[in-house]
């Protein structure tokens, strides 16, 4: 929990984790779905929070946190403030994804709990996760090793319960994140394929299928009910702000040096000190999302227990679902992927931008492989394997972004102490620089959080998508604000007189004033 979250420790919860902008959203997100809860104005219809105002259904432009809420509205009941809500939400989510997979490692895979508890660690801190840091729903990953451990348990012992299980974990999946859902869904289809082909397997899916048919239709669809709820909110987004450009996903496919790549952020990176010493101008590996990489030594240890495990049946059969999904997924070159051609045939494929997140599934199977070689080696030289242990568990170290939650607060407080009760809706535009180094993002989401002081909608918004005729995402000026407000309000027959406009200068600025 140090490793990931010690910016928030050791600032007392002064920090947040993430940065100024998805962070921020996503915690906005949680923070709507509290007052949903609530059924507070404005908050009533949980796909349409109050902002791009009158915009509706603007909550599927993103995930919608549903399943996620849970663990953010009793701290927000118990009187904590959002953003430290979001952090202890956060902190649940941790330890929640450290022990489903302790529990799936100890009693289905039978590793012991040592070899349990690197397992853990590995799925839950591993750095392709710990990049992630701004983005909560991508921690939230406990849902789908619920669906294995009952799916697991389901062909040992064919009873209803783990039918129920496995279907509410894949619903709450895709309510958590649409896209550590989808990863699952295809890989349980993936893996499903690789299953027939085996005769054993085959005939234990076909008993399974007789013993609890009933029970195994039933929950289906009450899954593919709620599943499909989901998936039209998420079709009338992408019809009004249209799909994912065929440039946005060429961007996301993963690199061969991709899953190599450690990240300028990572504590312990070769190319990283050649660089401070001079000896590199720059860093030429992937960086950002693109950096998948566990370290040297952890993905020795992933290969070895693989090898060891090499002769297993299952073993077999679910590296092969994993090598299919990274051969498709994967690039070898710039603009040469399987996938480029495939995504337009794989169900919601297309709404998927960030392919490279496909990682933290892959950390499922690496986790377990590596245990597996730690477990192996500790029964022979029991010291090496602790230290061996412990190398890997640095290897995932990295620099973690937080904000301050203090500058945040005033930044907001003081945008919302200028915008009238009576006013329908604000919107808030830039003349000039802003001041402090912020950019339109960062006064957009200070516009939303605003709108949560107030109880006033905003036509801000900032979210994974822009509704078609929205023309505020500049930072100049705006001579012009006048005529796109009429031109975004004028299909909705509102008029711009109860739309309260905020012009912000730079602080200081002759001749201006700061509203």
């Amino acid at each position: 929990m140090l490793l990931a979250f010690s910016p928030v420790f050791f600032s007392g919860f002064g920090r947040v984790p993430g940065d100024l902008g998805d962070a921020r959203l996503i915690n906005y997100l949680l923070e709507h779905s509290w007052r949903w809860l609530l059924r507070q104005p404005h908050h009533e219809d949980l796909w349409s929070p109050p902002f791009f105002y009158p915009a509706s259904n603007v909550g599927a432009y993103s995930d919608v946190l549903l399943s996620v809420g849970p663990l953010y509205w009793p701290w927000r009941a118990a009187g904590v403030a959002p953003e430290v809500a979001f952090s202890l939400c956060f902190l649940t989510l941790a330890s929640l994804n450290y022990l489903t997979m302790y529990l799936f490692a100890a009693r289905c895979v039978r590793l012991v709990p040592v070899a349990s508890a690197f397992a853990a660690f590995l799925f839950a801190f591993a750095s392709p996760r710990l990049m992630q840091i701004s983005h909560l729903q991508l921690h939230a990953h406990f849902y789908t090793l619920l669906s294995l451990y009952a799916l697991f348990r389901l062909l040992q012992e064919p009873a209803g319960r783990w039918v129920a299980l496995f279907f509410g974990g894949v619903v709450g999946q895709f309510y958590a994140s649409f896209y550590l859902g989808w990863f699952l869904g295809l890989a349980l289809a993936v893996c499903l394929v690789w299953a027939l082909a085996v005769p054993e397997y085959r005939t234990r899916l076909w008993d399974v299928v007789r013993a609890r048919r009933w029970v195994l239709g039933f929950w289906g669809l009450l899954a593919a009910l709620a599943v499909g709820d989901l998936a039209r909110h998420y079709l009338l987004a992408a019809h009004t702000a249209g799909y994912q450009s065929d440039e946005l996903v060429r961007w996301g496919i993963p690199f061969v040096t991709s899953w190599w790549s450690r990240g300028q952020e990572s504590w312990f990176n070769l190319t990283n000190a050649l660089v401070a010493l001079g000896l590199l101008d720059r860093n030429p590996w992937p960086k950002g999302e693109h950096a998948l990489g566990l370290g040297p030594i952890t993905y020795a240890v992933v290969f070895l227990g693989i090898w060891r495990l090499r002769r297993r049946r299952l073993v077999a059969v679910l590296l092969g679902a994993a090598l299919t999904l990274l051969i498709c997924m994967t690039a070898v070159a710039p603009d040469v992927s399987l996938w480029q051609y495939l995504y337009p045939f794989v169900p919601a494929a297309s709404a998927v931008r960030a392919l490279v997140r496909v990682a933290l599934l892959m950390l499922i199977p690496a986790s377990l492989c590596a245990a597996w070689a730690v477990q192996e080696l500790a029964t022979r030289k029991p010291r090496l394997a602790l230290v061996v242990a412990l190398l890997c568990v640095l290897e995932q170290g990295r620099s973690l972004g937080a904000y301050d939650r203090a500058a945040h607060r005033h930044d907001v407080l003081e945008l919302a102490a200028a915008v009238p009760t009576d006013c329908r809706a604000f919107l808030v535009v830039a003349v000039g620089p802003l001041p402090g180094g912020k950019d339109g993002t960062d006064l957009r989401l200070d516009a939303m959080w605003a709108s949560l002081e107030t109880g006033v909608p905003t036509v801000n918004g900032y979210s994974g998508r822009i509704p078609p005729g929205w023309e505020f995402d500049d930072l100049p000026a705006a001579s012009d604000v006048d005529d796109r407000l009429k031109r975004w309000l004028g299909p909705h027959r509102l008029s711009v007189h109860r739309v309260s406009v905020f012009r912000i200068y730079v602080i200081g600025e002759p001749g201006r004033q700061r509203p």
